[in-house]
């Protein structure tokens, strides 16, 4: 795992910022592999997302009867009550044990020492922790083709994981790792038909036939994790 970058939360808050708008509407989507990763835990079970974004799993947990809340460094237009809060991830204005579970997906990467923070979302969390970062091992397939995946260019990312590393790192924070796996697959045939120059309303036709090849091999942009405290 790399890390540098910078630390303030007004320099991540900017940095951050430019990341949202270059991103777009996706940004805080809920993603499937992320949302059955919630929807395992018990029904009982108080959630916390840090970095929650537009707020939408917590929308969507709140809808369904679950007690959760959301926290980001920026605000967002789609926080409507009292469910969201402003805070940093390096001081959650909670007490100890204050929930049974911490969400933080696609949050790690864009903190300095995220050692730090992976105590700080232990110290609030009674029994589990969901992360995701990006994948950043690189297949060798991938290497010789010329290619990375796109999030080796977020300015943003300031640590740089693989299964290895975030499993170290977890185990590291006292936690025991429960599952881990590669979750958003890349879709290297909208490349392929692209550099065959194939019009895009056949790429859009093509790529679902593609992508349910049986032998294909995926290579996925995600690192998707559970622990336990």
């Amino acid at each position: 795992m790399a890390e540098h970058g910078p630390s303030s939360s007004e320099e991540r808050a900017a940095r951050l910022q430019d990341s949202r708008r270059s991103v777009g509407s996706s940004w805080g989507g809920i993603h499937p592999a992320r949302w059955r990763a919630i929807e395992a835990l018990d029904d009982d079970l108080t959630i916390l997302d840090v970095g929650c974004a537009t707020g939408r799993y917590v929308q969507r947990l709140r809808a369904r009867g679950r007690i959760a809340w959301g926290t980001d460094l920026l605000e967002d237009a789609e926080w409507s009550n009292s469910w969201f809060f402003r805070g940093d991830a390096c001081a959650l204005p909670l007490a100890s044990g204050a929930v049974d579970c911490v969400v933080a997906f696609e949050v790690l990467e864009h903190l300095p020492h995220p050692a730090e923070y992976l105590r700080e979302f232990r110290r609030v969390a009674r029994r589990k922790l969901i992360l995701s970062v990006p994948n950043c091992s690189v297949p060798d397939v991938m290497r010789r083709a010329g290619v990375t995946f796109h999030h080796w260019v977020d300015p943003t990312h300031v640590n740089f994981f693989t299964r290895e590393s975030l499993d170290e790192l977890l185990r590291a924070g006292g936690l025991t790792v429960d599952s881990m796996a590669l979750v958003n697959p890349i879709r290297p045939e909208l490349l392929l038909l692209s550099t065959l120059r194939v019009p895009a309303r056949v790429t859009a036709a093509l790529a679902p036939i593609l992508e349910r090849i049986p032998w294909r091999m995926e290579c996925g942009m995600t690192i998707l994790a559970t622990a336990s405290v």
